[in-house]
Parts: structure tokens; C-alpha cells; sequence
């Protein structure tokens, strides 16, 4: 044994707790083998194999008695209390040429009758007994004559399921799914719920409700049902879709549920949220006020309209900075000419231009001949569909009168994708000249330019060109975003874009809907086609 340093003599306190736990486990397991003993011998007892008893000792018979001959009784194999069985269809008592003749002779229908009078003969009597139940207990009164432990069938109603029911029962098994955390499988089950009501759209919703109103006495009624379930599965499917972080899928899905449903505070106020994940700070301060408005107590609502309000002011505030740097800048000319305004003093006499008044004029006119000379030392553009028209004038005229056409002007040179990325990718360190390049080539003429050549390497280089001249050339920029969504596998391109490309790209849209380039609907979907 181990005994411990300090105290000689004396056993440890992990020893002898080890062999108390020792002793307990030996103990444990004797008793767990003397109890399967005793339950081996009573399942052997209660079949009838177990050993066989002892014979008795043969006590011979008095001699004057003349011994009787005894007869061999049957061994009759144990049963379970209460079974039956039929004379000479026991297996294990009958022998089998026997066994299998008498199961030969054995009427089936003649057994159930017997079955069935004996029922009868039980349910007659049970008339005339008291309803108590088989314990005994006369106070505890039976409230049905059905036998106990008796399989009822109960013959269900003829209505069939609708597809409200079917949607009802999938409603709720996805209800439990998002509830213990399973937000995919949610939205699986969601949307098998959305597949019974696919004919509950907003459409379908407004023909109804016109027909109703011109026609209330043989028009059927609006079915509010429908549209009300199918909205909120909308709305449903929308908090699964926000969990998984779909921003783009949960403003598709609010939308929708808004539609049957105008007004829904959890579909404003769940659509306000996923476009503040998205940056769009406009539109999510437009659901989130609505929100706050319906329910003044709502304090998280109230909390994201602050943060929504907070990023919208500093959006503007770094708008107006812009402004005022361009506006600043000693560098900067105007685009366009100057032109003197002339200014008059209602009430005051007319004392003629002034030295100061001259002088100014003269400034502004320098100023527009030179924006003049600037002008012209650029060729005008042209586009590529009219210079192939001129290419191709020039290939039918006589030989004799091609030098004589060229001497003039300069044929225009033809641009295709391989001559737009030679020349793009020499000016890989100059941005202005690709800008310039890109405004030769015109925005309307970029998807027939790349067809199938368009490379995210490529896109990306485009708005990075664009960002950085967004000062002076953002309705061009627009110009190229529109037209940019007409090319082959436009969205298998966009999605290898990096997150800081994407991110140059929402800078460019929010910069878009502050200069108002175009209408905020417009922008907003070209917005979704880029998923920004």
C-alpha cells in the first residue's frame, strides 16, 4: 500500500477512497449477476426447459395386491395464463406428421365464428354490469363500452386539405425550425409554403378586389386569407434571410409582403435594416421613420433610424466638402465659357460701363478664346457605327479618287477589343488618358465592343478610372454603368469582383443618387442588377 510522506504510518486519502470504490463496484456487479441468475431461472421454469425433475423412488407394491397397469400421462407444455390453444396444434407437444394434418383439418371460418359469438355473448353481459374500471375501482366510472386496449378506427371527415391548410401546417414546422436556430432549413420550408399560394399575388389580389367593388352582389369575396398568409410567409422567410445575411433577398422579399400587405411595421422595419447593412442610408431612414411612426415605443427601431440619420448627414457633409474642394481649387476651369451678366439697379441712373466693367469684360472673353482654342485642338468624336459607314464608302470608290478623298482628313481608324485593350493597357499609369479614351469610344458602344471578351480585371479598371474622376465626369460614369449591364455574362463577371472593387462601386451609386443623375428609381435598379 501508499502511504503518505507527511504522516508515516497512516494511508492515504486517494487509497482508501479507491478501494471503497473498488469494494462498491465488486459489490455492484455480484448483484447484477445473481439477479440475471434469477431471471434466467424463471423465463427456463416459464417455458418448460428447464432441468428435468428428479424421479420419484420405485417403492414395489404389496404382494397380495396385483399391481394396476398405470396409464403415461401426457406432458402438457406450460402456458402463458389466459392463452388457448386448439387440441394437437401444439408444435412443441404434438408430433409433426400430426401436427402438420390436424393444421390441415383446422377451419379458420369456423374459429371466427366461435370468436365472434363469444364477443357478443361479452358484449351482452357488459350491459348488464356496472361501467367500472379492470382494477376494481367502482368509483372511477368508465365513459365508453369499447373494450380496453382495443384499436378504434375513426373515420376521418370528407373535406380535403386545402393548400391554406397545407401552407398553415409548413408555416409551422418552419416556425420551430427558425425558433431552435436552423434559419436555412427555415427558409426551405418557407418557401414550400410559398409554393401553395402562388396564386395569391398582388395582381391577382387587385383584379379581385375591383371586380368586388363593381359587382358586390354576384362578385365573389376578396379572399383576405390567402393574401394576408402569403405576406407574412414573405415577411417570415425575410427574418430567415436577414440571419443568413441575404440583404438584397430580404428587400426582394419585405417588398413583396409590402405589396399584399401596404403598411406591414415588420416588413418596413426589417427592409429598413437590410438596407442600412447595404449603405442605403436614404431608403432605410424612409422604412425605419415609418416604423417609429406607427409604434412611437419601439426603441430599437427608434435606435437604427438614429443610425441611419447619423450616416445620412455624414454622406451629405462629405458631399458638400467635395463641393466646396472643387469649388475652391485655383486649378479648376469652368466647363463652360464665361459670359458677362449684365446687372442693373432698379431706381438708379444710368452712368455707363465703368474702367472696372471693361476690364472685366475683357478677362471673360480671353477666357472663352481660350477654352475655344482648347476645343478645337481635340478631334471631334465620332461614332464607330458612322465610321464604318465611311470605311466602307471609301473601299467602293475608284482607286484614282482614294488619294484624293485622303488627302483632306485622316481616315478613322476602326476599333475593335483588341486594339481597345492594347491602347487601354499602355495607358495602365495614366488615368486621365483612359478617360478620355474610354469618353472616344462612347459608353452606348461598350457592350457590342466587348461581347464576350469582358474581364473583371478589365471592370475593375474601369471603375477605378471612373472613382477617381468623379468630380468633373460623373454622368458619364452613369453613362458607362447603364450600358455596361448589356454585355455577355455581365453578373458571372461582377461576382469575382474584390470587396474593396464593390465597395468603389456603391461609393459610385451613392454618389449617384446625391447628384440626382437620374431618377432615384432608375438608379435603384440598375443598383440591384449590380448588387451593391
Amino acid at each position: 500500500l501508499k502511504f503518505s510522506v507527511g504522516t508515516p504510518g497512516t494511508m492515504s486519502i486517494e487509497v482508501q477512497k479507491r478501494i471503497k470504490d473498488n469494494a462498491t463496484e465488486i459489490r455492484s456487479y455480484f448483484d447484477d449477476l445473481y439477479k440475471w441468475q434469477d431471471e434466467v431461472k424463471e423465463q427456463e421454469a416459464w417455458r418448460g426447459t428447464g432441468a428435468p425433475a428428479t424421479k420419484a423412488k420405485f417403492v414395489p407394491p404389496p404382494r397380495t395386491v396385483a399391481e394396476a397397469p398405470q396409464k403415461k400421462e401426457a406432458k402438457k407444455p406450460a402456458q402463458k395464463p389466459g392463452a388457448k390453444t386448439a387440441e394437437g396444434l401444439a408444435r412443441d407437444v404434438t408430433p409433426m406428421p400430426t401436427y402438420y394434418k390436424n393444421w390441415d383439418k383446422f377451419d379458420v371460418d369456423k374459429e371466427l365464428e366461435k370468436l365472434d359469438e363469444e364477443q357478443e355473448q361479452a358484449a351482452k353481459q357488459s350491459h348488464h354490469k356496472p361501467l367500472t374500471r379492470d382494477d376494481g375501482d367502482i368509483n372511477s366510472k368508465r365513459t365508453s363500452t369499447a373494450q380496453p386496449n382495443q384499436r378504434v378506427n375513426v373515420k376521418l371527415g370528407g373535406r380535403r386539405r386545402s393548400p391554406l391548410d397545407n401552407a398553415h401546417t409548413a408555416k409551422d414546422e418552419a416556425n420551430k425550425l427558425f425558433s431552435s436556430g436552423r434559419f436555412r432549413e427555415a427558409y426551405e420550408v418557407y418557401t414550400a409554403a410559398l409554393s401553395y399560394l402562388e396564386r395569391f399575388t398582388p395582381e391577382a389580389q387587385e383584379q379581385q378586389r375591383e371586380a368586388f367593388e363593381k359587382d358586390p352582389a354576384t362578385a365573389p369575396p376578396v379572399e383576405e386569407e390567402g393574401f394576408h398568409l402569403r405576406a407574412v410567409l414573405f415577411c417570415n422567410r425575410a427574418m430567415a434571410l436577414l440571419k443568413m445575411e441575404g440583404f438584397h433577398e430580404v428587400v426582394k422579399d419585405c417588398s413583396i409582403a409590402l405589396e399584399l400587405r401596404p403598411g406591414m411595421t415588420k416588413a418596413l422595419f426589417r427592409r429598413g435594416i437590410a438596407s442600412a447593412k447595404l449603405k442605403r442610408w436614404k431608403a432605410a431612414e424612409r422604412d425605419l421613420s415609418v416604423v417609429v411612426e406607427q409604434d412611437a415605443s419601439d426603441a430599437k427601431a427608434a435606435a437604427e433610424l438614429r443610425v441611419a440619420r447619423g450616416h445620412l448627414e455624414k454622406e451629405k457633409e462629405r458631399v458638400r466638402q467635395r463641393a466646396q474642394r472643387l469649388m475652391c481649387d485655383p486649378k479648376r476651369r469652368p466647363a463652360m465659357p464665361l459670359r458677362r451678366l449684365p446687372i442693373k439697379i432698379m431706381g438708379a441712373p444710368d452712368q455707363g460701363p465703368t474702367e472696372e466693367s471693361q476690364k472685366g469684360e475683357q478677362k471673360a472673353r480671353s477666357a472663352t478664346l481660350e477654352l475655344r482654342s482648347e476645343g478645337t485642338s481635340r478631334a471631334p468624336y465620332v461614332p464607330r457605327a458612322l465610321r464604318l459607314q465611311q470605311e466602307a464608302a471609301a473601299r467602293r470608290q475608284p482607286a484614282a479618287a482614294k488619294p484624293a478623298a485622303q488627302a483632306g482628313t485622316p481616315a478613322p481608324r476602326r476599333v475593335n477589343f483588341y486594339t481597345f485593350e492594347r491602347e487601354w493597357t499602355a495607358m495602365k499609369r495614366n488615368p486621365e488618358g483612359r478617360l478620355k479614351y474610354l469618353q472616344s469610344v462612347g459608353a452606348e458602344l461598350l457592350p457590342a465592343l466587348f461581347r464576350e471578351s469582358l474581364t473583371s480585371e478589365l471592370l475593375a479598371e474601369m471603375v477605378e478610372t471612373l472613382s477617381a474622376a468623379r468630380e468633373t465626369q460623373l454622368p458619364f460614369a452613369w453613362q458607362v454603368f447603364s450600358a455596361l449591364r448589356g454585355a455577355n455574362r455581365f453578373g458571372f463577371i461582377l461576382g469575382l469582383l474584390s470587396a474593396e472593387e464593390r465597395f468603389l462601386v456603391g461609393d459610385l451609386f451613392d454618389a449617384f443618387l446625391m447628384e440626382e443623375v437620374a431618377p432615384e428609381e432608375t438608379i435603384e435598379e440598375v443598383r440591384l442588377t449590380y448588387g451593391v
